[in-house]
């Protein structure tokens, strides 16, 4: 169920005629968010069949398909030692186990849809300013365009799928 339900606020992500991603993108804004159709492939894969979950955000992924897909990747153990140093208590998909299999679902998809997605991953078991030095480095993110960016800066004690949108014409 919970499957569903991120699908479906996903769409309403991208479609509401207010604020919807589609609709900013049309106006000329580049978007860069994070934990777009990846992290639900990786993360409800992990208990419902990956094929189920893909098909249940096929909508989105043609809707809105980024330009480049970037995967902040740091060991699992490291992910726990910063949930540990800074949260009181753990969410529901911050457990070792989970996370092992969630970070081996991201790679197991980036896989299955080389030469559809366009992925480019990140070392990020450093500091901050070694993993933004590998971020400019990259030769995937200097083909990318960014005039105009929206970001919500968020650090995060786990791997993360970040997403750079742009509407193909």
């Amino acid at each position: 169920v919970i499957s569903s339900l991120f699908a479906s606020a996903r769409l309403d992500h991208l479609t509401n005629p207010v604020n919807g991603l589609c609709k900013e993108i049309d106006r000329g804004i580049t978007v860069v968010t994070d934990r777009y159709y990846f992290s639900s492939y990786a993360y409800n894969g992990v208990d419902m069949p990956m094929d189920w979950v893909m098909e249940c955000n096929r909508l989105s992924a043609e809707l809105l398909r980024p330009t480049l897909h970037i995967f902040l990747d740091i060991p699992v153990s490291t992910a726990m030692e910063r949930i540990a140093k800074n949260r009181l208590h753990t969410e529901l998909y911050e457990k070792e186990e989970r996370l092992t299999a969630v970070r081996a679902n991201y790679f197991k998809v980036f896989d299955q849809l080389k030469g559809v997605e366009q992925v480019a991953v990140i070392d990020a078991d450093a500091d901050v300013e070694t993993v933004a030095r590998r971020f400019a480095e990259m030769k995937e993110v200097n083909r990318v365009q960014f005039s105009t960016v929206l970001a919500r800066p968020k650090i995060s004690a786990h791997p993360v799928q970040e997403s750079f949108a742009t509407r193909a014409e």
